[in-house]
């Protein structure tokens, strides 16, 4: 039947009308294209909160330097904005925004002539600065920290840069292996402190940390985290009966692995709260196998992280384990370093936490006080029982004005009712000022440096602990 079938002339005029469509179509945007070449140049090259480059355009232009010769002397810096959530929490999405524009603003009016930026992803922004000198960089962004603080002085939060830096090696060409370098080092970051720098030293210390993370669940399970005590000698008497507990990680193949190692990585990743209610725990059976023996009730004070702040409920979980090892109220001294009053959120948190210590029968102690700044204002507001005055000032209590300065706390704690230990002891001289100070008690090394629980057992056996004194 002819009618179901394309003859030749049929197919080749339906074969011409689809091709002139297609003129048709590309015609109409090549148009549109021209019309509207600037919105369309927009979309795929800058970035659409900011207006500016986008970072695969920061990446080509990078790339492009690298080439050159001869060597550029320059820094890749990598800016983001600390905390950055808590404003699109409080104040939305929309005002988040506006502040990432304005960061920006700001950030451009700092880029001298042939320097250029890109706001990397979310609250980051690269920077390709024409200097290898620290000491310049770092002045550079202290002055954009303060242009932030003049321009969002209106804003409740205080818009803090945590920065990262990777100088560029000039027989490096590799974007990307600098990019990861400068977010390496933002890693490494530390609020408060100036820009981290990427070198060899930090590779090594990320490699530590590396190490030390993948050791941790393993050395939790097998109780290579181990309980030490430090004696708090009371001065009136010159005997113990408090303690302060600390961890030491003795690992069967890296051998003992020092604190200062390891807090600070495990305060970083999160880690520290397992290790703080391991160690909770482990003072709980220590207190109850030493009252089991009836001996004289001791009591104990261990350190809490920060980080328990974000959620309060920790101090339930806490005081189950207190009953279920049967720990009588006022054993256990849970121990707050100025550190937990950074800002005004967590002060809050804090004060609420403290309270219920004491409602779950825990003595609560402010450690630390003179090392920071913020613990005089909160001195009144918080219901401590004890004031621990930091070995930074203890260094100085046989000198005139750190006579004077430690005096005078230690008569401000007994004017609101707090007991007063005195850390970082380590001279005979040194412990003479503070008992005629009519300080509580002492720790540190004169008397004693934290030993196993065993040891710290005949330790305390005898009644007077320095016959010297």
């Amino acid at each position: 039947m002819r009618h179901m079938e394309l003859i030749p002339d049929d197919l080749q005029c339906a074969s011409v009308l689809l091709f002139m469509l297609l003129l048709l179509i590309l015609a109409f945007l090549a148009g549109a294209y021209l019309a509207n070449r600037g919105a369309w140049t927009g979309i795929f090259l800058h970035d659409p909160l900011t207006k500016g480059m986008k970072p695969i355009q920061f990446q080509n232009r990078v790339k492009r330097l690298l080439d050159k010769k001869p060597a550029i002397a320059a820094t890749l810096v990598l800016l983001n904005i600390e905390h950055f959530q808590r404003i699109n929490h409080r104040y939305g999405m929309q005002l988040g925004d506006e502040v990432l524009c304005q960061v920006y603003k700001v950030l451009c009016q700092h880029l001298d002539a042939n320097e250029f930026m890109a706001r990397e992803e979310g609250d980051s922004f690269f920077l390709f600065l024409l200097t290898q000198d620290t000491s310049l960089l770092q002045n550079r962004i202290d002055e954009i920290q303060k242009d932030f603080h003049k321009q969002t002085e209106n804003l409740q939060s205080i818009i803090r840069l945590r920065q990262g830096a990777c100088l560029v090696d000039g027989t490096q060409k590799d974007v990307d292996l600098l990019i990861n370098r400068a977010k390496l080092a933002l890693r490494q970051y530390v609020s408060g402190k100036g820009c981290v720098f990427y070198d060899a030293a930090l590779m090594e210390a990320v490699r530590r940390e590396e190490l030390l993370n993948s050791l941790f669940a393993s050395s939790l399970r097998q109780h290579e985290f181990q309980l030490y005590l430090q004696p708090k000698v009371t001065l009136k008497t010159n005997q113990c009966t408090h303690a302060e507990a600390l961890v030491r990680w003795h690992h069967p193949r890296f051998g003992n692995i020092c604190p200062s190692a390891f807090i600070p990585v495990f305060e970083k990743n999160g880690y520290i709260m397992e290790l703080d209610r391991y160690m909770f725990e482990e003072v709980c059976r220590y207190l109850q196998t030493r009252n089991a023996a009836k001996k004289e009730k001791l009591m104990i004070s261990i350190n809490i992280s920060r980080r328990h702040f974000k959620n309060p409920a920790f101090l339930e979980e806490y005081a189950e384990i207190k009953e279920r090892y049967g720990i009588a109220d006022g054993q256990i001294e849970l121990e707050l370093t100025e550190s937990v009053f950074f800002n005004e959120e967590q002060i809050a948190l804090v004060k609420q936490a403290v309270f219920r210590m004491h409602q779950l029968g825990f003595r609560c102690s402010l450690d630390d006080f003179g090392s920071g700044y913020s613990s005089m204002i909160c001195l009144n507001q918080f219901p401590f029982t004890t004031l621990k005055i930091d070995k930074s000032l203890t260094d100085h209590v046989c000198e005139k004005k750190g006579r004077t300065l430690v005096e005078q706390v230690i008569m401000l704690a007994k004017l609101l009712n707090m007991k007063v230990v005195a850390e970082g002891v380590e001279t005979r001289e040194q412990v003479e000022e503070l008992r005629n100070m009519n300080c509580d008690e002492i720790q540190g090394f004169y008397y004693a440096k934290p030993m196993p629980d065993e040891e710290f057992l005949q330790y305390v056996k005898g009644n007077r602990l320095r016959e010297d004194l």
